[in-house]
């Protein structure tokens, strides 16, 4: 039987916390440091997850016919002696300091939102919520969404040409530098969508948890499944959105780039299944990212509970 006690417990100071707080006495931002270690975590599982990112850009490449399967593909990479981690070092790079600006949005953010909101918005988590998702996909694109372009030219580049290309080689294959940020509309909507759920779908969640007296701190089984639920969930949408994107980026882009063109395009040359094809792959990196997300954020909010307590021991002392 579930024991709620335990669960009600302060938690001890972890060694982490002591480190950050001693860092911080040190004079380095309380907030560089949370934000380094999501940052982090996202570096990890973006390396973790590159093959099956690697194999769902394949799969969407314009004229991409065969072979199909995720096993298949992943075969044929390895007969062509094709690296299955190309672009990998640029998409850890970008994904961490994605991460970092995310969560340094996030931290500064709301507590502006707080003040600036009319006050009839203030006590709305969705509006807020909406708000923070926006900031961050904007921010992301204008940001990052060339490091995306450029990973995209560099795995399909391989895989077309059986040559590996550097950053500022694939730069070299676009016509221009307006290039970079081709497709940024469904990158956009990607982001803001992707982000727009897991603010709402975790924090009830993790609401739920807590009203039910579960373990809700970070790597809990009960928080590992609830955002696993919210990434295949969302994963279907994702990866419809990838695919659009996908197809417009790249070492051969289709024409077309108005969002509605781009729909029709891949409806009328490849049928509705066009959209969801790769989702099992994109399933995958959902999962990655939205649990390595999830953990990031119940163990900042233990990191603050800690902190605080730290705080009230040395005043006491």
């Amino acid at each position: 039987m579930h024991n709620r006690n335990d669960v009600t417990k302060q938690p001890e100071t972890s060694n982490m916390s002591k480190l950050f707080y001693s860092l911080e006495m040190s004079g380095v931002p309380y907030t560089f440091l949370t934000c380094s270690l999501a940052a982090l975590t996202k570096c990890a599982a973006s390396y973790l997850s590159q093959p099956f990112k690697q194999v769902q850009q394949i799969k969407n490449m314009p004229g991409h016919t065969s072979p199909g399967s995720f096993v298949a593909i992943a075969k044929d990479i390895h007969k062509k002696k094709h690296s299955f981690l190309t672009g990998s070092n640029l998409n850890a790079e970008k994904a961490g300091l994605r991460e970092y600006s995310r969560f340094f949005l996030l931290t500064h953010v709301n507590p502006w939102l707080n003040t600036q909101l009319p006050v009839a918005w203030q006590s709305s988590e969705l509006i807020k919520q909406s708000i923070d998702a926006t900031l961050i996909a904007a921010s992301d694109i204008a940001l990052y969404g060339p490091a995306d372009k450029l990973s995209n030219i560099q795995v399909t580049y391989e895989q077309r040409h059986g040559k590996q290309l550097s950053a500022w080689q694939a730069y070299q294959t676009i016509p221009n530098v307006k290039s970079l940020w081709q497709g940024s509309f469904f990158n956009m909507m990607k982001y803001g969508y992707g982000w727009m759920s897991f603010l709402t779908q975790h924090g009830l969640m993790m609401k739920l948890l807590h009203d039910h007296g579960y373990d809700k701190s970070a790597g809990s089984l009960a928080v590992v499944g609830c955002d696993a639920t919210i990434a295949i969930v969302n994963a279907p949408i994702m990866n419809a959105l990838d695919v659009m994107y996908n197809k417009v980026t790249g070492d051969r882009p289709i024409k077309v780039t108005r969002p509605l063109a781009v729909i029709k395009h891949i409806y009328r040359h490849e049928g509705m299944k066009a959209f969801f094809r790769g989702t099992p792959q994109g399933c995958m990196l959902s999962l990655f990212a939205v649990i390595g997300r999830g953990w990031t954020l119940q163990r900042i909010e233990q990191l603050d509970k800690e902190r605080d307590s730290i705080k009230k021991s040395n005043s006491l002392g």
